[in-house]
């Protein structure tokens, strides 16, 4: 990218790399690490026109969570909808976030030249401040 004339990097954080989560501790540890390299890359990139932002969503409805969370409700003989209801309480606007509601904020990251070194949250306001 130095010998290109820049570009923009997006990396993947979390909101448990910015406030701890029960029996999560090597993967905050991990995401705050990828925080703190968002800053160290922003600031040596700076010279070169290297853009470096990281996206930090809470979590995300994947395929992989789906199939978790039905295989939970099937061992715990509760419903699919109950667990999803129970999780998305724990964010102000009580709703899921899919990786869809995610590339909006992709494609800004990855066109803008003025937003640089930022841990953007995208949590369904899960961390307010």
């Amino acid at each position: 990218m130095k010998e290109t004339g820049g570009g923009n990097i997006i990396f993947f954080g979390s909101t448990t790399g910015s406030r701890p989560s029960s029996k999560k501790l090597p993967y905050g540890v991990a995401k705050a690490g990828v925080h703190a390299m968002t800053w160290f890359f922003a600031e040596e990139g700076s010279e070169y026109n290297i853009i470096t932002n990281t996206i930090a969503p809470g979590y995300v409805l994947t395929d992989r969570h789906v199939e978790d969370i039905q295989k939970k409700a099937d061992k715990t003989q509760q419903s699919y909808e109950s667990l999803l209801e129970k999780i998305n309480s724990k964010n102000p606007l009580k709703q899921s976030l899919k990786p869809e509601n995610i590339y909006q904020l992709v494609k800004i990251l990855l066109t803008t030249k003025h937003i640089q070194g930022q841990i953007i949250r995208i949590d369904s306001g899960q961390i307010i401040g």
